[in-house]
């Protein structure tokens, strides 16, 4: 899976995003992701969020829920 490649893209295309949008430090960060030699910490970052994202929503969705809006409905009157 070419994971690598694709957090590179991202990160281009982000700080492509962020190149376009006003503002120096925008501008900054933007510079910062497109380098290539700058590039791998923030692709370090990327794939520590993205993993905490997901283990975290994998983790929800096997999770009891409780609450006051989460009660079962009384069955129908006949």
């Amino acid at each position: 899976m070419p994971a690598g490649e694709l957090a590179d893209g991202a990160l281009i295309l982000i700080g492509g995003t962020l190149m376009l949008t006003p503002g120096f430090v925008t501008d900054l960060l933007g510079i910062v992701l497109i380098l290539p030699f700058t590039r791998p910490p923030a692709r370090r970052a990327l794939t520590g969020v993205v993993t905490r994202r997901l283990v975290g929503a994998g983790a929800a969705a096997y999770m009891p829920r409780t609450g006051p809006g989460n009660q079962q409905r009384p069955p129908p009157e006949p």
